[in-house]
This record gives structure tokens, sequence and C-alpha cells, in this order.
């Protein structure tokens, strides 16, 4: 009974301290696993934990006593256990590590420290600690494979290790990894990808002995980190082709290197097109970003420059032209040094007064996210637009052909439009926007022709010329009147004053007018030498006429030939009786 006893706290003690071995696997260091493994996760979801397994603690033997179990038992009966006994439970223990270790590196091809082939298909793999390479294609197409923890021990990962596992979602390269050959990660889709500053050598690779392959060619990547102490980047990695939405450099680089072949075959070189840099204002990447165009975001903690120092140069801005209404929006040209910096990118630009002709105002505004802060105003001028060139075709002039003779001159309608962006037109208002002005158009059929000045005031200058033609104007539509006249009873005592006025200008007889004719309104009797003599309604009036009160006269202008008039006005007074006159006049109070 004592002896099985003792047998069985033998045992159990044994099998604790083999699963307590067994946490840890046997191809890792106890002591630095943690911190020389590196994890490339392959699952679409980040993780910045790295599982580690944990570290193995020395275990004291536990120190059994019997003597309480047996205190009821006569101390004689106790016995030793046999030695073999103990060495039987020990070998079962090695055993038992020694399938464990089987178990765990089965799936790995490995020879000379050089993981050849791994041939399972888990999604969490770890590459045994120790192991110094990773040979070509030993990953290649594991669509399985969703994150694998390679060794800091790993120096050189070959030609197409891991060419095409599809999507990643993060890839740490092991620290002290020396060599990064071609095609790498040719062909898979990677969130994010730190790069370690021990990189000495970047190689690239064929395929079908024509395509070539750097470690990144045709993969798509999302972020790319360059490890804080790296100074140098060669662009080999991304040779025929890479696209990298987001690229961080950090200040200690000093050089990117491109890699020089023929031109005619270079293909795709150097930092991908369209890649964002992020680092430090002033750094290598800040000044390879501008020289290179491309777009540059400064890193959290990076120092600004301010739109005023001494190494920006704003240009002076050109006069512009007003533009019928809408914003004028200059662009002055923004520099850093050599470098032209990029509006939207390094800085903004708000106007103000910048439609109507005169003086506008830009202010130039650094973007400090991107290296530069504060801002400068800068004038500008809008000159009027000159209507005589019409750079734009914008202008219209419309002037009537003819227009009628004026004593003052003869002036033509003239309407100045301007089309709108939108297709429209916009007629334009006299005086705030044009004048008018007229030669040579007081004569008829002058010896020189007449012509209309149209000329821009305020938003508009210059002047454009349109000819016309000056026609007769009808006499009508002057203004006649002929006042009442008192009746004598007398022969030629019928004529009154008449005046003639056109546009406020009086017009003359035998200058505009041939002659003045007077003759009956109505029927009329009257008296020639003594005897009663009927007049027709139009018949002229005669010189020996006696002509009854209340007659009325009516007295006809004829437009001189050649004046610039035509036709004939014609107007009525009556003759009042000299009674009425006197009559009106002795009512009148004085």
């Amino acid at each position: 009974m004592k002896k099985r006893y003792i047998k069985c706290l033998a045992l159990a003690l044994c099998t604790a301290m083999l699963f307590e071995s067994q946490v840890m696997p046997v191809f890792a260091s106890p002591s630095n696993y943690e911190e020389q493994s590196t994890v490339l996760d392959f699952s679409e979801e980040e993780s910045d934990e790295v599982e580690t397994e944990p570290e193995v603690k020395n275990v004291e033997e536990p120190q059994i006593s019997v003597e309480d179990d047996i205190a009821e038992e006569d101390s004689s009966d106790a016995e030793i256990i046999d030695e073999s006994e103990v060495e039987e439970v020990q070998d079962s223990e090695e055993d038992i590590l020694e399938d464990a270790e089987e178990e765990e590196t089965e799936d790995f091809e490995i020879s000379d420290g050089k993981l050849i082939k791994y041939e399972g298909n888990k999604e969490y793999v770890e590459i045994p600690y120790g192991v110094e390479s990773i040979g070509a294609y030993a990953f290649a197409y594991c669509d399985s494979l969703t994150e694998v923890v390679i060794p800091d021990s790993v120096k050189e990962i070959s030609e197409f290790a891991f060419f095409k596992c599809g999507t990643i979602g993060e890839v740490r390269l092991p620290n002290g990894l020396k060599t990064l050959n071609g095609g790498v990660f040719g062909g898979c889709t990677i969130n994010t990808v730190t790069v370690p500053k021990t990189i000495e050598e970047v190689t690239f690779a064929f395929s079908n002995f024509s395509d070539v392959w750097g470690a990144f060619t045709k993969a798509n990547i999302e972020n790319l980190i360059f490890e804080d102490g790296t100074t140098s980047i060669n662009t080999v990695m991304f040779l025929d082709g890479s696209t990298v939405k987001h690229i961080y450099i950090p200040e200690s680089v000093e050089n990117i290197t491109p890699y020089d072949i023929d031109e005619e075959d270079q293909g795709l070189i150097g930092i991908p097109k369209g890649a964002t840099i992020h680092g430090k204002n002033g750094s290598y990447a800040h000044k390879f970003a501008q020289e290179k165009d491309y777009e540059f975001v400064a890193t959290e903690g990076s120092s600004t420059i301010s739109i005023n120092a001494d190494e920006i140069t704003i240009s002076d801005i050109d006069d512009v032209e007003y533009n019928f209404g809408d914003e004028v929006k200059p662009v002055p040209v923004v520099k850093d040094g050599d470098k032209e910096l990029v509006e939207g990118q390094h800085y903004t630009l708000e106007y103000s007064s910048n439609i109507d002709a005169g003086t506008g105002y830009v202010t130039v505004t650094g973007i400090p996210e991107n290296g530069y802060e504060g801002s400068k105003e800068l004038s500008f001028n809008i000159t009027p637009y000159d209507i005589s060139q019409d750079k734009s075709n914008r202008v219209i002039v419309t002037c009537d052909k003819y227009a009628e003779f004026d004593k003052t001159g003869a002036k033509p309608n003239v309407v100045v439009s301007i089309k709108n962006s939108d297709g429209t037109t916009q007629e334009l208002s006299q005086l705030l926007n044009y004048v008018v002005g007229y030669e040579n158009n007081t004569k008829f059929n002058g010896k020189e022709q007449p012509y209309a000045v149209i000329q821009g005031t305020n938003n508009f200058t210059g002047s454009v010329e349109r000819q016309f033609t000056i026609k007769e104007r009808d006499i009508s539509k002057a203004s006649m009147f002929a006042g009442d006249r008192i009746c004598l009873g007398l022969p030629n005592s019928y004529a009154t004053l008449v005046f003639l006025y056109d546009s406020h200008n009086m017009l003359r007889l035998g200058q505009d007018v041939e002659n003045i004719q007077y003759t009956y309104y109505d029927k009329t009797v009257v008296k020639v030498s003594g005897k009663k003599v009927t007049r027709k309604a139009g018949e002229a009036v005669g010189n020996k006429d006696v002509i009854p009160a209340n007659t009325i006269i009516k007295v006809t202008a004829t437009a001189k030939k050649g004046s610039g008039y035509t036709g004939t006005v014609s107007t009525a007074y009556t003759l009042i009786p000299i009674r009425t006159v006197i009559s009106k006049f002795l009512s009148h109070k004085f």
C-alpha cells in the first residue's frame, strides 16, 4: 500500500513537469524568443499584438513528505522506490517532448538553417527560431496562410518567397534582415509593410527569363514604412511597377537611389508615381518630394516654414482683364527656394475685390500639416476689358445703318451687349458701361462719311466705330405754330407769324423751308375789288382777297430740297374780329 502510494505521487510530479515544459516550442530560444520574432499578419484585420510563447521558468521539484500520511502505520513497513521505475517515467517524458517537436516542424523542410519549403496548409505558422534564410517560393501560393511569425534569426528572404499569397494585413520584416530579393511579395495586396533599417542588399529576379521583379513588383501596398535609422532606400524593390499609396520615410534617410538601366527598357522604376510621401519638413524626404513632384505630408512633430520667410518667394501678379462680372483669380507662383509649391497642397488662395476693374487682393495662406504656416496678402490690378481688341470675342456692338437727319446731328441707335459664359447675351448700360459719340453727322449728303464712336467706360475701355448713312427727315415730324390774327377787313392782311421747331431746333425759311403757303381751310366767300367771290377749301388766299372775320386759314410749309428735310407740314389759325379783341381788352382788369 505504501509503495503504491509513493509511485502515484512520483508519476503525478513527472506529469506536471511535462505539461509545463510543453508551453514553449523546442525550436524557440526561451530567453529571447519574444523580442526576436516578426509577425506577418495575413488577416484582413490588423493586429498590433504579436502572440508569443510564454517564457519557461525553472520549476523546483516539490518536496513531498509522506510522514503525515503514514503516521498511523509502522515506519518499518516503508519501502524504497525502485530506480528503474523512475527512469521509466523520465523516458516517457522525453518521448512526449520529442513528439511535440516533430509535430511543430513536420510542415517545414529545413536544411542547414534554410527553410526550403513549407508543406502545410495552416492559417497560422511559426517559423522556428534559428532559421537564417527563407528559400525561393517557400510559401508561394499559400492561400490558407493568414499569419506567419518570422524570427529575427532570418537574415535573407529569397526570390518569390511569399509570391501571390493573396491579401496580407501587415508585414513586419524581421529585425536583422540583411537581404531582400526580387519578387518576395510579388502580386500580393498588403495593408502595411515595415522595412527594417538592417537591410543592406536589395536585388531583383527574373521570371520566364523576361519579366523583372523587385521585392514589391505588382504588389498593391497601402502603407510602406521605413524604420527609423534607415539611411538609404534602394528603389529596386519597386522595379517594373508597384502601387503604393503612402510611403513613410524617416528623417535619418539621406539617399533614395533609383535603379539605372537602359532608358528604353527601364519600365517603372524609382518611388512609384502617385504615392504620397510622409516625412518631416526640411528632411531629405521633403526635398526629394518637392524635386520629383510627389505629394508630401508632414508627419506629426514637423516644424513649419512661414510663408513670409526669406526662402519663400511669391511672384508679382500680372494685370488681369475684367471678366464680365465673374471673379478673376490670378495665381501667383510660390516657391520654397527653387521648388515651386502647389496650391491646395502647400498653401491656399483667398480672393477679395476681384470682380470690377480696379485693385484686387489675394491672400496666400500656408497649410501647417504640409509644412507651411502664416499668410501674406498680395494686390493685383484688374484692367478694364478692351472692346477694341475683344480678345474673348464676347462683345457685340450693333448700330443702325440709317439715321434720320437732325440739325444737331443724326444719331443712329447703338446697342452694346456681351455674351455670358452660359451662352446668353446681356445688354450693357449706356453711360455706365459705354458712351456713344458721332462724327460727320450734321450734314445731309455731306462729303465725309458719318460714323458712331462707341467708347468703353468703367469696366470697359477702348473704342469701336460703326458707319451709318443719314437719310432725309419728314418735316411733318417738326412742330409748327401759327398765331391767330386780327381781321382788319383789308386786302393782303391775312399772313401771321409761323414757327417751326424740330428737336428744339428752329427751322428757317430759305434754309430748311422752301416756302410757306396760305390756303382756305373751308369754303369761304370773300370780296375781291368789291365783288363777292367764293373760294374753295384748299384754294390759295389771294393778295386782293378781303377775308371776313372768323375765317380759318391753313398754313403749309414745304421742306427745301437738299436741306435734310422732305415733305410738308401744316397748321391753321383764325382771323379774329377786331371788336372781340377790343371787348376782351376792355373787360380785362388791370
